[in-house]
């Protein structure tokens, strides 16, 4: 039964295009390799071009703390009557926040 969701839920977020080209978690044919290449190739580029390469690195693995919680949102959004929408639990936009009051952003 999970696979068969997992396959459903794959299939219409592949063709509906609702996942990031970076996104490469779980998906076929995608691997985080290609980002660590990607990263490898962005830090030679700036050493190349004496440019200064800024990373960040955000950990969320504990942000979400061990509940999630969910929000009805807009169907319509995503074309579905699905209505679970991922809501922001507190900690996760305190971090956000704190990043946003770090960089000047509104």
């Amino acid at each position: 039964m999970e696979r068969m969701v997992y396959n459903r839920l794959n299939w219409y977020l592949e063709s509906h295009s609702l996942l990031a080209e970076e996104q490469a978690g779980f998906r076929k044919f995608k691997s985080t390799a290609h980002h660590v290449t990607r990263f490898s190739q962005a830090i030679k580029d700036a050493l190349d071009s004496k440019q200064v390469l800024t990373a960040i690195a955000v950990d969320l693995k504990s942000a979400f703390g061990k509940k999630i919680s969910f929000l009805m949102g807009d169907p319509q959004r995503y074309g579905t009557t699905l209505k679970i929408n991922l809501w922001h639990h507190d900690n996760h936009y305190d971090a956000i926040k704190s990043i946003k009051d770090f960089f000047g952003s509104n």
